[in-house]
Order: C-alpha cells, then structure tokens, then sequence
C-alpha cells in the first residue's frame, strides 16, 4: 500500500469490479462532480467524477501535475467545459486552501466548496463502504484504468 493510503483498495480481489476499460466514457447526462487537491511540490490532482443513476461514482478523468498553480488548473477546467469536452459539474470540492481556491475560481468559473472535514473517521469508513461489493456484486466506486491519460493539458 502506498504511504499516507487511506482507503483499502485490492485491485487483486475483484479488479473487474473496480476498474473500468482505459476508453470507458461516461454518458453526458449522468451529473459530474470534481475534487481538487492543492500541491505545491506534491503533485496539484484535479478528479473528475460522474455518478451514475445508482449513486455509484465513477472516476474517468483525473490532472496529476506537480509544480502546479490553482489558477493553471482552473483555466484548464474553464477550457474543458468552454469547449464543451467536459459538462458543466454540479460540485467542485476542494482541500481547504482559501488563497488556491479563490485562485481556481477566478479562472474557471466555477464555484468551489471546501471538503467537509468534521466527523473525519465516520466520512473515511462512510467512503470505505464505496468499496464493498454491493447486493447488485458491485461496488459504489469504480475507476476507469489509467484515468490521468485520458487527460491533454
């Protein structure tokens, strides 16, 4: 397990069912919702997540960059939807970094909301359970292979 790992993935125990095709797309209409994580040496990571009609999330996108600033990413973002590549998110949370968040604001578009950081062991096991293979024999979370490929900048 990678250092700082906070969820337990086995990708050997049910990787049909956890992973997805590197060409899997999500439908258009399904809703999106990003999740941001400022890094200054460590790497800035912008995740894009569409949830399907079961509530399950599915992660098909996702910026990996070091040396990154908050307002680079949020043009890029701005561009992606502009461009209409990426449909307009419903939700963009982010880590809890006023100065990076107002950055990406203004050069997206976009509205932020700081993650939710009370309760922090109840909403870890609460994103654990995404995991569990369900009573339909799926997860609550899967992750198309490779995702940071599928991402130009």
């Amino acid at each position: 397990a990678a250092e700082g790992l906070v969820y337990s993935f086995d990708p050997k125990k049910a990787p049909e069912g956890h992973v997805l095709p590197n060409s899997w797309e999500p439908p258009w209409d399904w809703p999106r919702v990003w999740s941001c994580d400022w890094g200054k040496r460590a790497p800035s990571v912008l995740q894009l997540w569409a949830i399907d009609p079961e509530g399950r999330m599915h992660l098909y996108r996702e910026m990996f960059r070091t040396w990154t600033q908050a307002g680079d990413l949020g043009a890029w973002a701005k561009k992606e939807v502009e461009s209409g590549r990426e449909p307009r998110p419903v939700a963009v949370l982010c880590d809890h970094d006023e100065e990076s968040k107002k950055l990406f604001e203004l050069a997206s578009g976009l509205s932020l909301t700081m993650a939710e950081k009370s309760e922090r062991d109840r909403r870890i096991q609460m994103m654990q359970q995404r995991f569990d293979v369900q009573y339909d024999g799926k997860p609550r979370i899967v992750f198309v292979h490779n995702a940071e490929a599928a991402v130009a900048w």
